[in-house]
């Protein structure tokens, strides 16, 4: 069994005293019949004392001869009786002494256990305490630090979706926008500059189009200069809202204007390069709009919807092979991009290539069966390609889904008129004349007229 240290110092401490004691008793008296060094040394010193006295005895009394005999005896005697008193007498003392030494060990030891017993439970008390005080910090410093990492993690998310929300991310994402509302608002630490920007996102939201510009201004204007990522989104946004609110080409303008501030401070802000093109391609900058829409698909090599933005532009310049190329990698990347195959079958359909714009025009009534004009241009091109009766049954179909649709009228008078059903092909022109005028189309009114004429004639186109 293992002594505690407490015990073991008790032990020591116990035969310590112990030994003392023992030390002490083993003295015991006895004759002395040979003194050593120091003790001849005393005793002669008291001998040549006395003998001094006894001569100036003798020098004031002058006795006898016997009487000096006796007195040597005397003398004698004198001198071993004070010899054997100082020896006893040193004895004595040596004896206190030892005693003296061994007790005082004693209690020193007596003391020294009982100082050290408590001192000891008080030490491994006050360890006790301290380890437990040690682990109770350990404790609430990993609860204080995994409390400041949540914060800074909860500060980090709403700091990261700051950095990500624009105007347009929240339009076309509202679950995020309120996400990034909500994190804002419920977070003790966001910044002043987050919870302007959750403002504005909220005045997005409540359709407050015009505050939330305003908003978005003061925030680009404010961190300009200090987080020009940032600042570059506000002017996105200021952008994109404006570009709502922008018909005529003074407006327009006034959007390209913001999307290039949010390009000069942030010049790998592909979006704002796509939407810059969309703006231009808006007022008939189709070239311009080309170089944005080539500077953002450098940036972002997968996005379908820029190789559409770049097609329509090359369309608009009638560079119509150009523009197949752009829209075939739309759908590459894209393969459910229904406007781009209706983009596409058009840009066919410009070349003549009508039975392959005739496909195109499949793969969008496929996935989206509901499309007015896809079932009007469709029949147009089987028009073109004497597949009369199945035109007729594409415009049919638009007119069931839209049945003011002029267009539709038109073609389909033109199809019936090819067949010879001449009559019912005029029917068709009168009601594309009076829709066309409903919806002032011009160009349509005009052609319709035309045709009647020619069949009032007794003609055929």
């Amino acid at each position: 069994m293992r002594l505690k240290f407490s015990q073991l110092w008790l032990v020591i401490v116990a035969a310590l005293a112990f030994v003392s004691v023992l030390a002490a008793h083993s003295v015991e008296p006895s004759a002395i019949n040979v003194p050593n060094s120091a003790e001849a040394q005393s005793g002669s010193s008291n001998v040549q004392s006395i003998g001094k006295e006894l001569e100036q005895e003798q020098l004031t009394h002058t006795p006898s001869r016997d009487t000096a005999s006796s007195a040597d005896v005397e003398t004698a005697l004198r001198f071993n009786e004070l010899r054997q008193e100082l020896l006893d007498s040193r004895e004595k003392m040596v004896d206190w002494w030892l005693e003296a030494t061994a007790i005082f060990l004693t209690l020193l030891g007596v003391v020294a256990a009982i100082v050290g017993f408590f001192g000891f439970k008080s030490f491994r008390t006050i360890e006790k305490k301290a380890r437990k005080s040690m682990e109770a910090a350990t404790k609430h410093a990993e609860e204080a630090k995994s409390y400041v990492q949540e914060i800074k993690r909860s500060r980090d998310d709403a700091a990261s979706l700051v950095k990500e929300i624009n105007a347009e991310v929240a339009g076309e994402n509202p679950e995020k926008a309120d996400k990034v509302v909500r994190n804002v608002q419920q977070n003790p630490n966001s910044t002043l500059i987050e919870k302007a920007v959750a403002a504005a996102i909220s005045l997005q939201q409540r359709n407050k189009i015009e505050e939330a510009i305003n908003k978005w201004t003061s925030i680009a204007n404010v961190l300009e200069g200090i987080d020009n990522e940032l600042a570059s989104g506000a002017w996105f946004s200021v952008g994109y809202l404006r570009s709502f609110k922008s018909e005529d080409r003074k407006s327009i303008i006034e959007v390209i204007e913001a999307y290039d501030k949010s390009i000069d401070l942030n010049s790998k802000f592909y979006e704002a390069y796509n939407n810059l093109g969309v703006s231009k391609f808006r007022i008939g900058q189709y070239d311009s709009a080309i170089a944005d829409f080539d500077k953002a698909l450098a940036l972002k090599t997968d996005d379908a919807h820029i190789y559409c933005n770049r097609g329509n532009a090359k369309a608009c310049l009638r560079q119509y092979a150009s523009a197949i190329i752009d829209y075939d990698k739309a759908i590459n990347h894209k393969p459910d991009f229904t406007e781009a195959y209706n983009l596409r079958g058009n840009a066919k359909f410009c070349l003549r290539q009508y039975s392959s714009a005739i496909a195109d025009y499949d793969e969008v009534l496929a996935l989206k069966k509901d499309d007015t004009e896809v079932y009007c241009k469709r029949g147009t091109a089987k028009a073109e390609i004497g597949q009369y009766e199945p035109a007729i049954s594409d415009f049919d179909n638009a007119l069931v889904l839209k049945p003011d649709y002029a267009e539709a009228y038109y073609n389909r008078s033109m199809a019936k008129i090819e067949l010879n059903h001449i009559n019912e092909g005029r029917k068709d022109v009168e009601k594309a004349y009076k829709f066309a005028q409903a919806a002032g189309d011009a160009e349509l009114v005009a052609r319709a007229a035309s045709l009647l004429k020619t069949l009032d004639k007794g003609e055929t186109p």
